[in-house]
């Protein structure tokens, strides 16, 4: 079985970190204090953002929210990319500043393992079921058979306008379906 999963980090155990799946109705100091007290040696952290969460005022309060997240010491890795609109010109900086994934290809939420070995693809494919993992020689054959579906699927209405997804810098990332 090829070696899949980027939630198995090495030297760690997957119960001793955390996926949090924030909201923008989430993003307030709260929620820091929360994260700190679990204690977990890695926050995974997800954006769950909406079509209306698409613009640079809520691209302000992530990276706010994610630069008081690095200054209490908390230990996180961004789960999934985050579209071009949030950040604007500053996109390269922001992406780099927090090690955001900056495409579908390398988004760990990409992807489950079922228990019976079959895989289960993202929300963009409505949890779509792909093959058993034993019939996947590597992640690039993987991302081949997610991407079979996801290039068929319509981009949201408020990115059909978008500079970025014209100029191929975005592809509407997870607002597809």
């Amino acid at each position: 079985m090829p070696k899949l999963s980027a939630l198995e980090l090495p030297n760690n155990k997957i119960e001793e970190n955390q996926l949090i799946r924030i909201t923008t109705s989430m993003l307030k100091p709260k929620l820091i204090a929360s994260i700190k007290k679990s204690k977990k040696k890695v926050n995974f952290i997800a954006f769950d953002l909406k079509q209306n969460d698409l613009n640079l005022k809520t691209g302000q309060k992530i990276i706010t929210f994610l630069r008081k997240v690095k200054r209490n010491g908390i230990n996180f890795q961004m789960v999934k990319p985050l579209p071009r609109c949030l950040f604007g010109a500053m996109y390269n900086e922001i992406i780099k500043e927090f090690n955001i994934k900056s495409d579908c290809k390398n988004c760990i939420d990409l992807f489950t393992i079922q228990k019976d070995g079959m895989i289960k693809f993202c929300k963009v494919l409505k949890n779509r079921m792909g093959p058993k993992i034993d019939l996947i020689k590597d992640y690039d054959q993987l991302f081949e058979y997610f991407f079979t579906f996801y290039k068929y699927l319509e981009v949201a209405e408020s990115c059909k306008e978008c500079t970025h997804l014209f100029r191929g810098k975005c592809v509407g990332i997870c607002f597809r379906g």
